[in-house]
């Protein structure tokens, strides 16, 4: 019963920062944060894009293009955790 709620807090805690990271954007890219398969990536991009409206004033195009690539760059790594990178599991070498 105590994991549930935890995992309804943690549920609710992404959901809220997604809303304030998607703020003024269309309904797309909620929905491309919202389904990316690795949980753990999102939510990774999601307090970067809170990071960078506290530390600048970006246009709208910018975040929708941040939200894009990054995106993209979580299918293309086959949804691997972002938290442990190695650069073999991205580029090919050591």
């Amino acid at each position: 019963m105590a994991t549930t709620a935890i995992i309804e807090d943690k549920e609710n805690n992404f959901d809220k920062k997604l809303d304030l990271a998607i703020a003024g954007l269309q309904q797309y890219y909620y929905r491309a944060l919202q389904d990316l398969a690795n949980r753990s990536n999102a939510l990774i991009i999601i307090d970067f894009l809170i990071a960078m409206k506290t530390e600048k004033n970006l246009s709208m195009h910018s975040h929708e293009l941040i939200i894009k690539t990054l995106n993209l760059l979580s299918t293309f790594t086959g949804f691997k955790d972002w938290k442990a990178p190695k650069k073999t599991r991205y580029f090919g070498f050591s």
